[in-house]
């Protein structure tokens, strides 16, 4: 099997007042497809887009990359920030 290691995470923001943290990372690629007109057909494209989460933390205990990993082989990643328009 190969190696899964590229789940990277850094701290981004804290605040020594409220103890509080916040936190970029960045999760497995996820499959992107893509339709497109050719002419008078059409073509299926398949890619991948890089997958990016924005979070703070439920505990305290401070994130390196190993710990992202282990979160996300636990289950379910944090939520993907909101689009803004």
């Amino acid at each position: 099997m190969p190696r899964d290691d590229f789940p990277m995470v850094t701290r981004v923001f804290s605040s020594p007042l409220t103890s509080s943290m916040l936190y970029a990372g960045l999760a497995r690629p996820q499959a992107l497809y893509v339709i497109v007109q050719n002419g008078k057909t059409l073509q299926l494209y398949r890619g991948a887009v890089m997958t990016y989460r924005e979070f703070v933390p439920a505990d305290e205990a401070l994130l390196d990359d190993d710990s992202w990993r282990e979160l996300i082989a636990q289950g379910p990643t944090p939520p993907a920030p909101a689009v803004h328009t």
